[in-house]
């Protein structure tokens, strides 16, 4: 559990970056929960990419604060060194740190969006994991493997218009045993 809960800490501090209060665009959405061995969640910490509002709630404990807006683009999150198709930018993260899953114990998704349009994006996502090493499948406009930690992955894209040009919406979903 702790193996995912301190990298998305660090990344709910983020929204604490500097950035103009009059930004008309929406930040990222942050999301992290964890859970004790029945289910139970002991944690929760948010963050509004519209507001810049941040809540915490443990038992006993409620924080509930505003900071400005985060934006997180293509640098800001990789699958072993691949980083998110050029110009991406992301729209939510998510940390389930307790979340009994199938495949595993803890999970995080990230949803971003992409200038260009699905079928371009994972064939970039394609090569890039071929020349990591990344194993990995495809099937049409989803890629499916594992991280060299042995994480499964998935990464699902379908177009979208995004700002009025042919982009993609995508989702990745990382599941840690």
């Amino acid at each position: 559990m702790m193996k995912l809960m301190i990298p998305a800490l660090a990344v709910l501090g983020l929204a604490a970056c500097d950035e103009p209060a009059d930004q008309p665009e929406k930040g990222a959405d942050v999301a992290i929960v964890a859970a004790n061995d029945q289910g139970k969640r002991v944690f929760e910490a948010a963050a509004d990419g519209k507001t810049g509002a941040v809540t915490v709630t443990t038992p006993g404990f409620d924080l509930n604060l505003k900071l400005p807006k985060m934006a997180l683009g293509a640098d800001d999150f990789d699958i072993d060194g691949v980083k998110l198709y050029p110009g991406s930018t992301i729209g939510e993260i998510r940390v389930d740190a307790g979340a009994k899953d199938k495949e595993g114990d803890s999970a995080v998704d990230v949803g971003f969006t992409a200038p260009a349009n699905a079928k371009t994006v994972a064939g970039w996502f394609a090569r890039r994991f071929t020349q990591k090493g990344i194993t990995f499948e495809r099937e049409g406009d989803t890629l499916t493997g594992e991280t060299a930690d042995g994480d499964a992955f998935v990464v699902e894209l379908v177009d979208e218009t995004v700002d009025g040009a042919a982009g993609a919406k995508g989702s990745i979903h990382i599941v840690s045993g």
